[in-house]
Parts: C-alpha cells; structure tokens; sequence
C-alpha cells in the first residue's frame, strides 16, 4: 500500500477529472448545442478513466496508473482536433500543464521531465499526422504559424518541465533536510530524556546513600590532585631541563604554548638555572612549528632573566622562516648567541666553559 498523501492526491486527481470531463461535455450540449457521438465517446472515456484511477490510488500500481492516465488524457486532447474537423493549435497549450500537475502529484523531480517527454512525442505525433494530411484536418491559419506555434510549445514545454524538475528537487532536499532536523532533534530530546532520567535514578540513589556520596567526593578530590600533578608532569616533559655537565643545561622547546605553559616554562628554566647553578643555558627550539609572539617575548625574556642570573643564553634551532617571523615582530635578538644545530651549540657550550675553567 502507498502512502496515505499520494493516495489522497491521485483521489483528489480522480475526481476533479471526473467532474470536469461532466462540466465539459455539459457545457458543450448546452451551450454550443454540440453533441456527436465521438464527443459521447470520449467523454464516456474520460469518466472511465477518472473512476479507474480513483480505485487503484491506494495500490503498488498507482505511480504507473499516473503516467498511464497522462498518455490516456493527451491522446484525447489531441482527439478533440480530430473529432473537431479542424486545428488552430489553440488547443496545444494544454500540453504544458501535465508537467506540473505530474509533480504536484507524485512529488518526484524526475515525473516533470518524464511528462514533458511523453507529451513532446504526443504533440509531435499530432502535429505530422495533420501537417500531411494523414487525417482529415483544416488548418484555420497557415503552416509557417502551425509551425512556430509547435515549436513555440515544445520550448516553453521542456523550458517549463526542466524549471520544475530543478524547483522540485530543491524543494525535496529541503524537506529531507527539514526531516533529518526533525529526526536529530528528537533523537537529542531522546538522549535528554535519558539523561534527566539516569540524573532522577542517580539522585535516588544519593539520597539512599549518604557516605556513597562523600566517598565519591574524596574519589574526585584525589582525581583532581593527580589530575594536578599529572599536568605539572606533563608540563615538566614537554619542557625538560636536560644537564650536559655541571654548568650547561639544555632546554627543549617542543609544541604549541598557551599562556600558562609560557608562564610555566620561563619560571621552570629559571629555577633550573638556580638548581643546576648553569653557567650556559642553551634553548632548543627545534621542535617549534611556529613561533607567536607571546612565545617571542618568553624566550627573550627567559634568556635576559638567565644574564642576570650570570647564565650564558644560547638560542638553538632557529630556522630561516622563524627568523623572519621574530623579526616580523620586533623582536630584538642581538644579545643572544644563536646556533643552528645543536651539536655546534654544545660544543660552543663545552668550550666556553673551558675557556672560564682556565
């Protein structure tokens, strides 16, 4: 079975066929006193057709059902000119509406142009069988006229179909995309819900169960303090005083800095200095990737701290797009001793404190 909204809709189509096959053919009795028996025909048809299609809305064949009915009622738009004896091609421009009205009832982007196909070769059929005489037709304008009329229609038709093919695959995107909001919300009112109510069994459970809770408390309060040390564990491996000898020590710059590992780092390589009582402080900056300018200025006040102190500062690792970056900044660099491999600056290192040793 379909959904109930196609079903509905076909009905809906079923009916007002029904009743305007019935104004029809009334209003051509009465008014034009027009009545043959090919327009008794047709309209006996046209009725049949609307009641067929109104009883297999809600089956597996309704979509084709559609598309069978359109052929069904084109074939007899292009009847009436027959019937009549005569064409104008006035009658064409009823070709353009089955575009729409297929996609306003299937809802489907690809119905439009599968309608404006089937009504292409419809017309054309017409059209060459009156333009050669293949049945018995009088032209009321000439054929120049029949001809631009035609392809004046075929245009708009295709021209028309392709517009509501694109509209109504925007127009289908934006409902599933409206569904899928509809769905993630309400899987997040979900997962909500079981939250308020895990909260409401935690809760319960609390209450039940006071010295649970001030367990839990002192658990988190020991987390909290290894969650301390560990960071300031952390924060000492990312910036390791390594000793080479008793008056040289290397510091490894190595990641990104924020505010606090910057703050931390300086006052780490400071108190280095005054444990290992280093007469050299060489900073690796090897590992940086890129250098900012609050990391700049750490490093430039870092090494004027360690000249205070008495400590040589070595800056190691310097590469050409760094340099640019300092400077870029202002960033003056002139009292420091820079070495672009680390082996050098070890040795320069080792030497100096020879030459102090002698």
């Amino acid at each position: 079975m379909l959904g109930e909204g196609l079903s509905f809709r076909i009905r809906i189509l079923a009916i007002l066929h029904f009743c305007t096959t019935i104004l029809t053919f009334s209003l051509g009795a009465t008014l034009l006193g027009i009545v043959s028996s090919a327009m008794v025909i047709l309209a006996s048809l046209s009725g049949a057709l609307a009641i067929v299609l109104y009883f297999v809305s809600n089956t597996h064949f309704a979509t084709v059902a559609v598309y069978v009915h359109l052929v069904i009622l084109l074939c007899m738009i292009a009847a009436v000119e027959i019937v009549a004896g005569q064409t104008s091609g006035a009658v064409w421009v009823l070709f353009q509406i089955f575009p729409a009205l297929t996609v306003l009832i299937l809802r489907q982007p690809q119905s439009a142009l599968i309608a404006a196909t089937i009504s292409v070769l419809i017309l054309t059929t017409l059209v060459l069988l009156e333009l050669n005489n293949l049945v018995p037709v009088q032209l009321l304008v000439a054929v120049p006229i029949l001809l631009f009329n035609f392809g004046l229609q075929i245009f708009t038709l295709l021209a028309l179909s392709t517009v509501i093919a694109i509209i109504s695959q925007s127009e289908r995107r934006a409902l599933e995309q409206t569904l899928q909001a509809q769905m993630e919300a309400q899987a997040q009112l979900d997962h909500v819900q079981r939250l308020l109510t895990e909260k409401e069994q935690l809760n319960i459970k609390l209450e039940d169960n006071l010295e649970e809770v001030h367990e839990r408390e002192r658990q988190v309060v020991e987390a909290q303090v290894r969650e301390r040390q560990l960071d300031q564990t952390i924060q000492a491996l990312m910036s390791p005083i390594i000793p080479v000898t008793d008056d040289v020590i290397i510091v490894p710059l190595v990641g990104e800095f924020d505010d606090h590992r910057l703050h931390s780092t300086g006052a780490a390589i400071i108190r280095g200095i005054e444990q290992h009582r280093a007469k050299i402080l060489v900073l690796d900056t090897t590992g940086i990737s890129l250098i900012s300018e609050h990391l700049a200025q750490m490093i430039v006040q870092t090494a004027r701290a360690a000249q205070l102190l008495g400590t040589m500062p070595i800056l190691v690792g310097l590469r050409p797009e760094l340099a640019q970056s300092l400077v870029a900044m202002n960033i003056e660099l002139e009292s420091l001793v820079t070495y672009a491999d680390l082996r050098e600056a070890i040795r320069f290192a080792l030497n100096k404190v020879d030459q102090r040793t002698v």
